[in-house]
Order: structure tokens, then C-alpha cells, then sequence
């Protein structure tokens, strides 16, 4: 009986069973992404056409809306001028992301392990949410100054909410009876967690990592804006500042680029991940 949840746990395998290669595992995410990468692609050229559309008809001056050429343009020509000042906006929003998941996942297991964590913690954590992180700003370059680390606390703290809700949801939506299952063969409690557990939240963890990740960024942007000069909320600030908007679009494209390649690098986790988890069930 102790060995159930552990038999339960392994591959079958026979004669008549096709064998998963590594191959077909690359044309399954391939075929997946093609989709997606499409329907992005579609949406993109669609906004361009609109936005192009809305600045000829209207005859929009470009220090309001640029056309979309005109930022093309700048994209081109900025790009490495402002190189650095997009590698500073990718580690903090890295930096802050991963401190949000060292603390975020560690802290929604004790919550929905204990009811007293629980109690305790989970008011503070919706009360820290609910303050608007552009209001803590100043205070964490009083506390910080003007380097990076305010930044990366900001992005830290818009990122950790996501993660530890849809983890504790993962971790307390497990299928009772599977639990009931793991005390029955004689499963200690963490045991229980590492096969029973964590492999049913991983869907809503991950879910909750690819929020995380843009509001790391936006986090990140947020303390660019305030406190910084470098990154590129600074050169948005600085270019709306001498109405070069050329210049704060194509920013902020990068911005969106940057947000974007971030999703799909969790979102093809999430596929590896679960995909394996379907092939060892």
C-alpha cells in the first residue's frame, strides 16, 4: 500500500504503447506556437493599419501621434543609442521577477498550509496590493536612492500579489480525494505536497507567473518614470519632455516587444511543463 502513490506516479510502458521522441515533442510545441505566433502577427499589422489610418484621415501632427513609419524610423535609428537603457529595463524587471517568485511561492505555501499564516498574512498582502505602487515610489528612493534597487523592489512588488494568489489557489483547489489517496498509502505530508500537490497547482502557478512577468515590467517602467536615469521609462519621460514622440513610441514598442517575449518564454514553460505532465500521466 505504501508504494501506490509512487506507482501512481510512473510511466506505463509496453510493446503496443507509441514512445514519445523528442522529435515529436518539438512538433507538438511548434505547431502550437505557429498558431500563436499568427494570431500575434495579425493583430500587429492590424493596429498598425488602424493606427496609420487615424493619423492620415485626422492629419494627426507627429508630435501627438506619429505615424507608424516615423516611429519605424526612430526604431531603427535609436535602437543602439539606447541599447543600454533597454538592458537596464530587462534585469530589473528579471531581477524583480525572480525576487517576487523566491518570496511569492514560499509565502503562498505557508498560507495554504496554515490557517494561522492565513489569517495573519493574507490581509496584509491585500492591503499592500491595494496601494497604488506609483504612491510608493518616492518612498522607496528615500529609503533606496536612485539606483536600481527601488526599481527592482517596484517591479518586485507588482509581480508578487499574481503569483502568490494563483498559487495558494492552485495549492487549496486540489482534488480531495487524491489527498485522502496519499494518506491512505501511508504518504507523509510532504510527500503529499511534492506528487500530489504541487504538480495539480503548476497550471495555476504558471498562469500566475506569466501575470507576474508584465507587471514586473510595468513595475519596473513605474520606477524608471519616478527615480531613474536610465532605462527606458527615462527615455519616454525625457522624449515626451522635448516632444520627440517619435522617439516615446518606439520606446514604447520596445516596451511591448520586451513584455511580450517575456509571456511566451513562461508560456513555453508552461507548455514543456505540462505536456510532461500529461505524457507521465
Amino acid at each position: 500500500m505504501a508504494d501506490v502513490l509512487s506507482r501512481s506516479t510512473e510511466t506505463p510502458s509496453g510493446p503496443d504503447e507509441p514512445v514519445e521522441t523528442p522529435t515529436r515533442l518539438r512538433h507538438v510545441i511548434q505547431r502550437g506556437w505557429v498558431g500563436q505566433v499568427g494570431l500575434v502577427l495579425v493583430s500587429v499589422v492590424a493596429i498598425v493599419a488602424i493606427w496609420e489610418l487615424v493619423v492620415v484621415v485626422f492629419s494627426i501632427p507627429k508630435f501627438t501621434l506619429p505615424a507608424p513609419v516615423s516611429v519605424a524610423s526612430t526604431l531603427f535609428h535609436s535602437t543602439g543609442s539606447i541599447s543600454s537603457d533597454i538592458a537596464v529595463t530587462v534585469e530589473e524587471t528579471i531581477v524583480g521577477f525572480a525576487a517576487a517568485i523566491v518570496v511569492g511561492i514560499p509565502l503562498a505555501v505557508a498560507i495554504a498550509s496554515s490557517r494561522l499564516v492565513e489569517r495573519l498574512v493574507y490581509p496584509m498582502l491585500v492591503t499592500s496590493n491595494a496601494v497604488p505602487k506609483i504612491a510608493l515610489a518616492p518612498v522607496f528612493i528615500a529609503w533606496f536612492g536612485l539606483g536600481s534597487v527601488p526599481r527592482v523592489v517596484m517591479a518586485a512588488m507588482l509581480a508578487l500579489f499574481p503569483i502568490v494568489i494563483s498559487t495558494v489557489v492552485g495549492l487549496v483547489g486540489v482534488d480531495p480525494a487524491l489527498i485522502l489517496l496519499g494518506r491512505a498509502a501511508d504518504a507523509g505530508s510532504s510527500r503529499i505536497f511534492r506528487l500530489i500537490r504541487l504538480p495539480a497547482a503548476l497550471p495555476s502557478i504558471l498562469g500566475g507567473l506569466k501575470v507576474g512577468v508584465t507587471l514586473a515590467l510595468t513595475g519596473a517602467v513605474v520606477g524608471e518614470f519616478v527615480g531613474g536615469n536610465t532605462g527606458l521609462g527615462y527615455v519616454i519621460e525625457q522624449a515626451q519632455g522635448n516632444l520627440r514622440m517619435s522617439l516615446a513610441f518606439a520606446a514604447i514598442v520596445l516596451l511591448a516587444v520586451i513584455g511580450v517575449v517575456l509571456f511566451y518564454l513562461i508560456d513555453l514553460l508552461e507548455h514543456l511543463f505540462l505536456h510532461n505532465r500529461r505524457k507521465a500521466s
